[in-house]
């Protein structure tokens, strides 16, 4: 696929295999890429005739992105640290194709996964039993499970559960069958890259696709039938959180998003898009005010506190009520250096909301509720065939 990364283009087929057959075919039959007929794996050699429309192209999606806000800081040493320069993030200069009836299955399915996974979580002895082996080889997990351990054993303090989690789905070739699968090749709770830029991602594809319409006087046959479906996690992820905030029950209270201590430019944009300007904005639209803080574990090693003589509740700067924790950081173990991961356990023992990155999920205790799941989209030794779709869900729950 075409794709742009800080500005710079270059354009390719699905797969280099794909890309050298056309080539193959350029050459023998004398003739221009958008001559010969394509799949929908190939459709951006068609809609991209040569190199000054990969350069236009390159150069309008650049221009929308800043337009619309898909920007962040720059990459660059010099400026990372500075919003005087923004860039457009490496993004597909058009969208990848993918089976409209594996997408809808994945929609279909989703609810009962997310119960699933939701059900999972709530399952203390499960996940012992999960981990037990896992742990004899992982010093890093082994402390997460000794920490869950003591939670349960103290009580569970946090009023809600609030779970954020984006589902990976790859479309795979089955050569025996002849036709394509879904298959979910990973699921990410807590920390998630992506829905931040998600929506805007989005809105810059259908635009390109209206460009290309353009350049050429008409819709590409191969496009007839295609639809970039809206996508919209960011706001529904604010809103998740906003609720959650609300649902905490204390209007002075604020939302803490622990990030890493080097805010590279990416995750910079993802906590201004989706969690300090939109939750604020849903907050104010209420009659609200939402207080967002960031903070590094450097910074809360003296920022940080828990009222442990009275009701547990966590504190910002001694004063500051904190109703949610979003750990954007803190799910690897070098993200722990000298007394850090006692800030964590500070933060499990609290009644803050703790938004983290648990371990991968080992097993399935019970087959997902709902007609159209099959265990079978889990995928695991095959080799994934095409890029795929992603679906951001959520929910809040009230802990017992």
């Amino acid at each position: 696929m075409a794709s742009i990364n800080n500005g710079h283009a270059a354009v390719g087929a699905a797969n280099g295999i794909q890309q050298k057959k056309l080539l193959q075919q350029q050459q023998a039959h004398g003739t221009n890429m958008a001559q010969l007929p394509v799949n929908a794996n190939d459709y951006a050699l068609a809609a991209v005739r040569d190199d000054a429309e990969l350069k236009l192209l390159a150069e309008y999606a650049v221009d929308y992105a800043h337009s619309i806000g898909l920007v962040g800081r720059s990459g660059d040493d010099k400026y990372k640290h500075s919003n005087d320069v923004s860039v457009a993030p490496p993004i597909a200069l058009l969208p990848s194709p993918f089976p409209r009836e594996l997408y809808e299955q994945a929609t279909d399915a989703q609810q009962s996964l997310n119960e699933l996974y939701f059900r999972i979580a709530c399952d203390h002895d499960f996940l012992m039993e999960a981990y037990k082996d896992v742990i004899k080889g992982d010093p890093f997990h082994a402390k997460l499970i000794e920490l869950a351990k003591v939670i349960q054993k103290e009580g569970i303090r946090q009023p809600l559960m609030v779970g954020l989690q984006r589902a990976d789905y790859l479309s795979h070739w089955n050569e025996a069958a002849q036709k394509m699968e879904l298959k979910q090749v990973e699921v990410n709770p807590g920390q998630i890259g992506g829905p931040g830029a998600a929506t805007a991602v989005s809105k810059c594809h259908r635009k390109m696709l209206d460009k290309v319409e353009i350049m050429h006087g008409k819709k590409l046959p191969i496009m007839a039938k295609a639809v970039v479906p809206e996508n919209r996690p960011g706001p529904g992820i604010a809103r998740t959180l906003y609720q959650a905030w609300k649902m905490f029950g204390d209007p002075n209270a604020i939302i803490l998003y622990v990030n890493q201590p080097d805010l590279f430019p990416v995750c910079h944009f993802e906590q201004l898009q989706f969690v300090m300007f939109q939750v604020e904005k849903l907050a104010k639209q209420d009659g609200n005010h939402v207080l967002v803080r960031r903070a590094s574990f450097i910074e809360l090693r003296k920022r940080l506190s828990l009222d442990e003589a009275g009701d547990y509740s966590l504190y910002f700067d001694g004063t500051k009520r904190v109703a949610l924790v979003h750990m954007a950081y803190g799910y690897l173990p070098e993200h722990y250096p000298e007394k850090d991961f006692d800030l964590r356990v500070m933060m499990e023992r609290s009644t803050a909301i703790i938004l983290s990155k648990p371990g991968t999920l080992e097993a399935l205790p019970f087959p997902p509720t709902g007609p159209s799941t099959e265990l079978s989209w889990f995928a695991r030794s095959e080799k994934p065939h095409q890029e795929g779709s992603e679906q951001w869900k959520m929910g809040i729950y009230r802990a017992h």
